[in-house]
């Protein structure tokens, strides 16, 4: 930790280190990667010795473990916009007592549901909530300790521990099964398990910082700074949340467990490609906020189509992912439309996350992303109203989760246009670009030929795409890509 403070005090303050920026994204990508391999290699493991039934139950834990970051209010999220713009003194300073004043709400507002859930659950759904609330106390923890890391830029530590509490709990989870032991609630202890180690290696981390007296005075006062500012973040960050997971609270309250799981199972594929988002989001942020407007303009005018290449690629895992499923897991063959569709919207929801919503924040336009998103939000479940009178399936969900996100894009879009100065007319061929390559890909994957011909007529299609679209930007980005990569030699 101390080498990574060294090296993160010589940035520049006021320009946007690319090589920096570059580095840490290969650093925290990296191992991304691997913890994608490892998630890959659990996601297809749990379902192959689950049934369909156990796997649901499962994934209604992990629907409903989206939703504990809304019970630090705030506080974490405000912590981390403050952390991002000062640096590593501020979270030397604050985090002690931040940690202290966080578990003592956490216990305030856990305990009195636990008891509520006792009273009023039973059977798996006792189960599932309880276990939601244990793993809503560990994980803020690690949320707020995970904030001090990513804030003073520390990408390489934060690496390390989340690919050590991956490989612990998937090596438990291997464990479970071989042992026989074949039911959700076993591999949903091995997942708060491999929480608690992460909160205790984080403790081992920061024990320097947490030496010392507390004192509530100083604790109550970073309180206000951080929740004036984090409620808004966090009011964000639950609307991104809720259009991940209203299609499968929808799915999970109106159909049965086993379509649940078919949904789930597609869904836990997207969220695979959402790893890699999330990661470069998260680097994102600390560098943004301590550069000047101009800089970022360039940043978002760059920054775009290097999402929308990346999802071009994205969508091409679709074609072994079909020939996977069909091979080896027949009882989950439905998915396949869905994981079509739902793959076009990690266009969407790939900008917003890495994009829209660090540059609302950089700005200090919190309110102006959650009224938006709001908004969006009210559309999303009118859409998803009309999909279940009319249709009721699974795929008629998905797709109104690609139109709500593709509206929520062109909103924020729309209202950051107005501080970034861009033309309408990029802002136009951006949009036409998604839409012609997630027709031509929909179209072809829908076709009742060989996932190998479907391959090749995707392929032929996002090729001339780029060509007519995106020519200019990925020649400007080739150019970046082979400057960095001189800079390094």
């Amino acid at each position: 930790m101390d080498e990574e403070r060294e090296e993160n005090t010589q940035d520049g303050v006021g320009k946007f280190n690319v090589s920096g920026f570059s580095r840490d994204v290969t650093i925290y990508s990296a191992g991304q990667a691997l913890l994608l391999v490892i998630g890959a290699i659990q996601g297809l493991l749990i379902p192959k010795f689950l049934s369909v039934a156990d796997y649901g139950y499962y994934q209604a834990f992990l629907l409903y473990a989206n939703y504990v970051a809304l019970l630090h209010l705030g506080f974490i999220d405000g912590a981390f916009v403050r952390w991002a713009k000062k640096g590593e003194d501020l979270v030397e300073a604050e985090l002690k007592p931040s940690l202290v004043y966080i578990a003592i709400q956490l216990l305030a507002v856990i305990l009195p549901l636990s008891i509520i859930c006792i009273l009023l659950l039973k059977s798996q759904n006792q189960i599932i909530f309880l276990s939601v609330l244990i793993y809503g106390f560990i994980s803020n923890i690690v949320l707020l300790f995970t904030a001090a890391l990513l804030a003073a830029r520390k990408f390489k530590s934060s690496t390390v521990v989340n690919i050590a509490k991956a490989l612990l709990v998937f090596g438990v989870i291997v464990g479970i099964f071989l042992t026989g032991n074949n039911q959700f609630y076993n591999v949903i202890m091995a997942v708060i398990g491999g929480q608690l180690i992460l909160g205790i290696i984080m403790l081992y981390l920061f024990r320097r910082y947490l030496k010392g007296t507390f004192k509530p005075d100083t604790a109550l006062q970073h309180a206000k700074a951080n929740l004036r500012i984090g409620i808004y973040v966090l009011s964000g960050n639950f609307i991104i949340t809720l259009f991940m997971t209203v299609d499968r609270l929808a799915v999970n309250t109106l159909f049965s467990v086993e379509q649940f799981a078919v949904y789930s199972f597609a869904m836990t594929i997207i969220l695979v490609a959402y790893l890699f988002i999330s990661a470069i989001g998260q680097v994102l942020f600390p560098y943004l906020t301590r550069v000047k407007h101009e800089l970022r303009a360039d940043v978002y005018r760059l920054g775009k189509p290097s999402i929308i290449l990346m999802w071009c690629g994205i969508l091409a895992f679709y074609y072994p992912m079909v020939w996977l499923i069909n091979r080896f897991f027949p009882q989950y063959v439905a998915c396949i439309p869905v994981l079509a569709v739902l793959l076009c919207s990690v266009s969407f929801g790939g900008i917003i996350q890495i994009l829209h919503v660090n540059y609302y924040m950089s700005y200090f336009k919190q309110r102006q992303y959650f009224f938006t998103a709001v908004t969006v939000l009210v559309i999303f479940i009118s859409l998803l109203a009309s999909a279940l009178i009319f249709y009721k399936t699974l795929l008629s969900i998905a797709f109104a989760t690609l139109i709500s996100l593709g509206i929520w894009y062109i909103g924020n879009e729309l209202y950051l246009n107005s501080i970034l100065k861009f033309s309408y007319r990029s802002l136009m061929k951006d949009l036409v670009f998604i839409v012609f390559v997630s027709s031509a890909f929909l179209i072809s994957s829908f076709l009742t030929i060989p996932p190998i011909s479907q391959f090749f007529i995707y392929l032929a299609a996002a090729t001339v795409s780029v060509f007519i679209f995106l020519h200019h930007e990925l020649m400007e980005l080739l150019a970046l890509a082979s400057s960095i990569l001189k800079a390094h030699k």
